[in-house]
């Protein structure tokens, strides 16, 4: 026959709490059924017949238990005393306990009570090592503890009831009031006192604020002595390091002779020589920050090792023994690691190596970017003041690098390094990246209405980049967004003639599309060199100083500047035919260009050079002072009276140079 369960008890106030077989349950006796019988029948006792004694009688009563189709047998202790000191007195009961529980059948015709032991669901459980394990019922966490926590024959704890929580894979999903471990000391070592009490049971109610911190160990305390010893050994307190720190120290505790501290003090003060002393295992390298290098640090759990595929972190602990420096130097590292012919997957190099100026540089390990930084970069900057800066920001070499390459940085992600190495930021303006200056350069032509074009992006990020004198000191602010305010107020308010060259300078696209196109100059026209240049685009720099003006300029208008400066106009306005005559014989259509053209070449073969003649040369070959209508004028009068050629307008009978049909007025009468 199977044995019974195992009944515990866990607590009795107002309810009596039982463990059986990893389960709570409980049954309710405050103003029960059984206790107003209880009462009714002490008050029967009058007080004189135990003559005013009080006394504790001992009673078994059985419980039905629904869930396990069992019994429970209650051997309930109850305290008796006299109501009053009057002589009729009566007993009635004053405390009660449990003097033990067990499981069983009921007997035949046994009498059961009518209150049911009943599971309870509103607790918490957490196992421990051994047979401890702790369980959390209305807001109180009680341990219970074990002789088989602690293996080791030679630990302190060996041997004493003691608590240690047993999943710690599981610990970051704990709550915080959850203990973790109980030692079997309390802090009276010289008396020999446990916080277990004789049923093995320790109450986090019961512990005063030093108990708490040094023997009944939640996971928040742990949590909190591990933050300490993090900080004061220059660890950063990630949540990572608390948690592997933490768990460290639990697996310690009562591990070691601790002599007159609590072992979990004793564990602390190990652990923060360990880390004062740079001890160099396994353990202590998966600490986020153990290396100081970022370099090393961001790449320790990489695999490296080809024929084994050990990490980088495991190749460092294979070559160095003892202490280890952790601000050691990762290229250096990666040398060293060479030498002992470990053979790494990373023969090729860097993915990118660039070189800075002076001795700084950057490197991308593994798609992320570091920057070392050097004192010799900066010369504007103080003296001792680390930074990086690239030597190379040609817009052809910004070309050729990826987005996320960094450009240059801020002394400022230097000042407070232990070593002069930092993992760049993506998306912070102490890093400035090229595609950090290429948004902030498509920002700033859309605020200056210009296209985002390839030739757009590496004329004005240059801009950009020497606004702020390529991140030097010396200009006064590392801020891009401060550089590309400037630079647009430049653009918008200075004589700024090297613009003109963007993509997308002038508003009309007439203009857009020829602004690159070779200047003609107009063979009538004897102007002479008036600037210089040889597109449009030179034309108008020279004509309009000030950006408004150029870009605002009208094709229409461009095409009058181009004439009167004696330059072919775009529009081909004078060099379309535009009237016909007969000219030696033969029907021909002239321009307004060949008119002019004839009226030079008949002035110059039937007049000898004399004033007269000179007047009329200079008058049609300056377009700038004289109107296109007006030389034209000229030009038909010389055709007329010269060569005897009359023009007529294409598709109109009168010639141009007929005199306008005389209008009779009524005369007024006087």
């Amino acid at each position: 026959m199977a044995e019974e369960p195992e009944v515990k008890v866990v607590e009795f106030e107002d309810t009596a709490l039982f463990e059986i077989d990893g389960n709570r349950y409980e049954l309710a006796l405050e103003d029960s059924h059984l206790i107003h019988e209880i009462d009714k029948r002490l008050a029967k006792i009058p007080a004189s017949r135990y003559d005013m004694k009080e006394f504790t009688i001992t009673v078994p009563y059985l419980f039905e238990v629904p869930e396990l189709n069992k019994y429970l047998n209650v051997d309930l202790s109850i305290a008796c005393q006299p109501w009053d000191n009057r002589p009729d007195s009566y007993y009635v009961s004053t405390n009660l306990g449990i003097e033990q529980a067990y499981l069983r059948d009921k007997r035949e015709n046994e009498r059961v009570e009518e209150e049911k032991v009943v599971i309870d669901g509103d607790f918490e459980r957490v196992d421990g090592l051994g047979d401890s394990y702790a369980i959390k019922q209305n807001d109180n966490w009680v341990v219970y503890g074990a002789y088989d926590v602690i293996d080791d024959p030679d630990a302190a704890d060996h041997d004493s009831i003691t608590y240690k929580i047993k999943d710690l894979d599981k610990f970051s999903e704990l709550a915080g009031d959850v203990p973790v471990y109980v030692s079997s000391s309390s802090l009276d070592f010289s008396q020999g006192t446990s916080v277990f009490d004789k049923d093995h049971m320790a109450s986090a109610r019961d512990m005063d604020q030093r108990q708490l911190k040094s023997v009944f160990i939640t996971k928040d305390q742990v949590l909190k002595d591990a933050a300490k010893i993090l900080e004061t050994n220059d660890f950063p307190t990630t949540q990572h390091n608390q948690e592997w720190l933490a768990k460290e120290m639990i697996k310690r505790a009562g591990a070691s002779h601790y002599q007159m501290e609590s072992d979990i003090a004793y564990t602390n003060n190990e652990i923060a020589e360990q880390l004062k002393h740079n001890v160099f295992n396994e353990f202590y390298t998966q600490l986020d920050g153990f290396y100081l290098d970022p370099r090393i640090e961001d790449n320790k759990n990489k695999v490296v090792d080809i024929d084994d595929g050990r990490t980088l972190n495991e190749l460092t602990l294979a070559v160095y023994h003892g202490p280890f420096p952790r601000e050691h130097d990762y290229s250096l590292l990666i040398d060293e690691l060479k030498s002992a012919e470990l053979p790494l997957l990373n023969e090729q190099g860097y993915e990118y190596d660039l070189q800075g100026d002076g001795n700084s540089y950057a490197q991308r390990i593994n798609g992320k970017w570091y920057v070392v930084g050097a004192t010799n970069v900066d010369p504007s900057l103080p003296e001792s003041w680390e930074t990086y800066r690239l030597e190379d920001m040609t817009s052809r070499h910004l070309a050729s690098l990826p987005d996320d390459a960094p450009l240059f940085t801020t002394p400022y992600v230097f000042e407070d390094a232990p070593i002069s190495v930092a993992e760049v930021k993506p998306d912070n303006a102490d890093f400035v990246t090229k595609k950090l200056l290429m948004d902030q350069t498509k920002e700033l032509l859309n605020d200056l209405d210009f296209p985002i074009t390839e030739n757009n992006l590496n004329k004005m990020s240059q801009k950009l980049l020497y606004q702020g004198n390529y991140g030097g000191y010396d200009a006064g602010t590392y801020d891009m967004v401060a550089w590309s305010h400037a630079l647009e107020d430049s653009v918008l308010y200075q004589n700024t003639l090297s613009y003109f060259k963007l993509d997308g300078f002038f508003n009309d696209p007439q203009i857009e599309k020829v602004k690159n196109q070779k200047l003609v100059e107009d063979s009538n026209a004897d102007m002479g060199v008036r600037f210089d240049g040889e597109t449009i685009n030179d034309f108008i720099i020279a004509q309009h100083v000030y950006i408004y003006d150029a870009r605002n300029l009208g094709y229409k208008q461009l095409n009058k500047e181009l004439e009167r400066a004696g330059l072919e106009r775009l529009d081909q306005k004078r060099l379309t035919p535009k009237f016909e005559a007969v000219i030696d014989g033969r029907h021909q259509v002239l321009s307004e260009h060949d008119v002019i053209s004839r009226a030079l070449d008949a002035l110059h073969q039937k007049y000898e050079s004399d004033h007269a003649m000179e007047t009329a040369v200079d008058y049609l070959r300056n377009p700038n002072l004289n109107s296109p209508k007006k030389r034209l004028k000229l030009a038909a009068n010389v055709l007329e009276n010269v060569e005897h050629v009359k023009l007529h307008k294409i598709g109109k009978d009168r010639p141009i140079t007929a005199p306008k049909p005389l209008i009779k007025k009524k005369a007024k009468e006087r």
